[in-house]
């Protein structure tokens, strides 16, 4: 309704041969400079001039009406119904001529040609405010973001240094009309030419141009987050502490179903803390992914970290195999390790739930060379299946069953064989560790 009766008023206003009508945008340096330096001069003359602002969506209806001048973009003059250019009404009504003033905003106070380098990896549309051609393109790329989220999109007012830039780039190319002018990597397209297909094939010509923005990033599956986690339950650290929980209740109790529940809540705590600890994790990284800078120092972080502790397994797989195991580099400190003892002395019968929480907190030091890397890749990929966070309960599903076989094994057949089993196999889960953290290393190297 409102489009409606701002069109009858311009129409009830035609009869006027006095009333001018300007058709400018706020956001448009040219016009701007142009009020500030022949608004008094206009104002003597006509002095029931109007201005429209069709930077407002309330006045695209004027578009419509009366679309610019062929030769000239805004601001753009209605009076009696004829159409002027900028040039065109200085001449005829205020007896001068502004081209030359016009041309001077594509250069700098030194007369120096305004220097930029485009982004390689963004599609420009230089536009005129107000102009139909120019609204119509920008349907088209908003279309075109639609389908692909990850296009990078840059709309640039030709009365701004980026948009006369690449006009004058458009000039050299022989291209000599105005907006709307679609540029990306060198090429150009212009007017008629600015659709979804065209657009499609000047990208997918820069893309096998530069092969590395054309890698496939794989999604992520089910496989590899199982397997870190059930790696990662068996982590000597982990793997210590349980069956210390273990010998412990044996010494308390000989009813194998009391055992059993206080294990399910033991490992309920441990649930519910990786599963929090996770959600934080992912909130951090999260928080840095609208900041470049960030989102990369700390993937480099994350990277150097993997790698780090992959070589450090690998390192610790020499030592298990000598039989060296008190040398080795990661396990559990004596400290960390005694406060986990007195907390499961200290809590277990009155709340193995608690005690399963607390005793996951002092473990996390020891846990994370998995569990932060695999958040990483889960926080990129793990959209593909209801979102990372299902992935992460996913995880500490599986994370909690090899400790739930084992002290199955233990309640009912004695912890001996389960501390000689893993002690035998202790070089064999450093080396597979080391091997998938290289892995991971690889995959957040490449893929992230």
């Amino acid at each position: 309704m409102s489009n409606l009766w701002l069109l009858f008023t311009l129409i009830l206003s035609y009869p006027k041969a006095d009333t001018l009508f300007i058709i400018y945008s706020s956001e448009c340096h040219e016009c701007i400079q142009f009020f500030s330096e022949y608004e008094a001069q206009i104002q003597q003359i006509f002095p029931f001039f109007k201005k429209i602002d069709i930077s407002k969506e309330e006045n695209y209806v004027y578009i419509s009406k009366f679309e610019p001048p062929a030769d000239g973009g805004i601001p753009y003059f209605i009076l009696d119904g004829k159409t002027y250019s900028k040039n065109e009404f200085l001449k005829r009504f205020l007896g001068e001529n502004d081209l030359k003033k016009s041309q001077s905003l594509l250069l700098k106070s030194n007369n120096e040609v305004i220097s930029f380098t485009p982004d390689s990896s963004t599609l420009y549309l230089v536009y005129i405010p107000g102009c139909k051609e120019c609204i119509e393109a920008y349907y088209v790329f908003q279309r075109l973001k639609k389908e692909n989220k990850k296009i990078k999109i840059n709309y640039v007012s030709s009365a701004e240094d980026t948009g006369f830039y690449l006009l004058l780039q458009a000039r050299k190319a022989g291209i000599k009309s105005g907006p709307p002018l679609v540029y990306y990597r060198g090429e150009f397209l212009r007017g008629n030419s600015i659709n979804v297909e065209n657009i499609r094939k000047i990208l997918s010509v820069n893309l096998k141009a530069a092969p590395h923005y054309n890698i496939k990033i794989p999604g992520l599956s089910l496989f590899p987050v199982i397997s870190a986690a059930l790696l990662d339950g068996i982590n000597p650290c982990v793997f210590a502490t349980f069956l210390f929980l273990i010998t412990y209740l044996s010494l308390f109790t000989d009813s194998r179903k009391r055992m059993l529940l206080t294990l399910l809540f033991y490992a309920g705590g441990v649930l519910v803390f990786y599963f929090l600890a996770g959600i934080g994790i992912m909130g951090i990284l999260k928080s840095f992914e609208k900041m470049q800078k960030a989102r990369v120092f700390i993937k480099i972080v994350i990277a150097a970290f993997t790698l780090a502790f992959s070589i450090l397994n690998f390192r610790d797989y020499h030592k298990a195999k000598a039989g060296k195991f008190e040398e080795m580099t990661l396990k559990m400190s004596s400290s960390l390790r005694e406060k986990a003892r007195n907390s499961i002395k200290k809590y277990l019968f009155y709340s193995a739930f608690l005690a399963g929480f607390l005793v996951s907190s002092l473990e996390l030091v020891c846990t994370g060379e998995i569990y932060l890397p695999t958040i990483l890749v889960m926080l990129k990929h793990g959209k593909s299946v209801g979102g990372p966070v299902i992935y992460l309960l996913i995880y500490n599903f599986f994370f909690l069953v090899p400790l739930l076989i084992i002290g199955l094994i233990s309640i009912f057949a004695g912890e001996g064989a389960i501390k000689l089993l893993f002690k035998r196999n202790i070089a064999r889960i450093k080396l597979f560790t080391g091997i998938i953290l290289l892995i991971i290393f690889g995959y957040i190297t490449i893929f992230i």
